[in-house]
């Protein structure tokens, strides 16, 4: 962040009314011209101290208005901190589950077990937050999709919404094929090198209306790539007093279709069973979708003229009326 002045060489105007009035040859001494001659002057000269210090004191008040009117034109503006602007941002649609099945707690992150969803939030969080310059999108789903968060730039508001999802709050069950359909919806005027979906899920399509080989046909259609992330573990111990039993938390997952989202577009499938893959799911795709490094920096610039104008006008309107007073 700085301040500076577009036009500083105008600095030199600061003096101008000091020269004016140096090189100005008095009235009296202009022989063989015409001048004005008002009664008043005269007995200013012999006005009591007082009111020749108001006079002084009113020339002052028209000297300062005068300087910030040049402070003005030398257009001083203020430089915010540099942003880094990609010649090629991707537009990252992420949709994610949110139905009953990912309150399950098969996750461990930082040492502290917690529910696929929690632990999504968080790892997403980090992802979104290295998207600087891309547009980023959201959508959950449960029974029914919703559009969360419509593509933008501003990852910080991103990250925050993202952390207010709830399990449960799209429906219980999966509407794979609708979640889908509504991600290519969002992303069809956008241009099909530039788009990306990231698909999210713990279980198998069980509701909707579309079928979601039909959307995996729009994908492709559109050159939209999808990468495809199942999620849940492989064995959890349930403890039964004196027993256990050994369970499979991931038995609904359809990895099936997953695969085959992925793979008819061109994308990849990932199978994460804990939040240490999940991560490193991320840092993949992170990878395998880069964002053009040569790029450009702009400094956000706020013009600042306006203040040192209203007080030349303040201080003029000041002068008129003390001037007013004294006649």
């Amino acid at each position: 962040m700085a301040f500076s002045f577009l036009w500083f060489y105008l600095i030199v105007f600061i003096f101008l009314p000091i020269l004016v009035r140096h090189f100005e040859t008095p009235v009296s001494e202009q022989s063989g011209k015409q001048a004005l001659c008002v009664p008043f002057f005269k007995e200013i000269a012999n006005t009591t101290p007082a009111v020749q210090r108001a006079f002084s004191k009113k020339g002052i008040l028209f000297y300062l208005a005068w300087i910030f009117f040049v402070v003005a034109l030398m257009r001083p503006v203020f430089y915010g901190q540099g942003i880094f602007i990609p010649n090629k941002a991707r537009q990252i649609m992420l949709v994610l589950d949110v139905s009953g099945s990912m309150a399950e707690q098969d996750f461990v992150l930082n040492n502290q077990r917690m529910s696929r969803l929690g632990a999504t939030k968080a790892i997403a969080s980090d992802f979104l937050k290295q998207r600087q310059g891309d547009a980023v999108g959201l959508i959950i789903f449960g029974t029914e999709p919703y559009v969360y968060i419509p593509l933008t730039q501003d990852v910080k508001t991103a990250q925050n919404m993202l952390q207010e999802v709830g399990i449960g709050i799209a429906g219980e069950r999966t509407a794979i094929g609708d979640a889908l359909g509504l991600a290519l919806k969002q992303m069809q005027d956008i241009p099909s090198d530039n788009k990306v979906i990231i698909f999210l899920s713990d279980g198998s399509a069980n509701a909707g209306i579309l079928d979601p080989k039909e959307a995996i046909s729009m994908a492709k259609q559109m050159n939209t790539k999808i990468y495809t992330i199942g999620l849940g573990s492989d064995e959890q111990i349930i403890n039964f007093g004196f027993f256990a039993q050994k369970i499979n938390p991931s038995a609904d997952l359809d990895e099936g279709l997953l695969k085959q989202m992925a793979t008819e577009t061109g994308g990849q499938y990932f199978r994460v069973k804990n939040s240490k893959e999940l991560k490193a799911v991320y840092e993949q795709i992170d990878k395998l979708e880069p964002v053009d490094s040569n790029g450009t920096y702009i400094r956000p610039q706020k013009e600042l003229f306006w203040l040192p104008l209203m007080m030349c006008m303040l201080l003029f309107l000041c002068g008129f009326v003390f001037n007013q007073r004294l006649l």
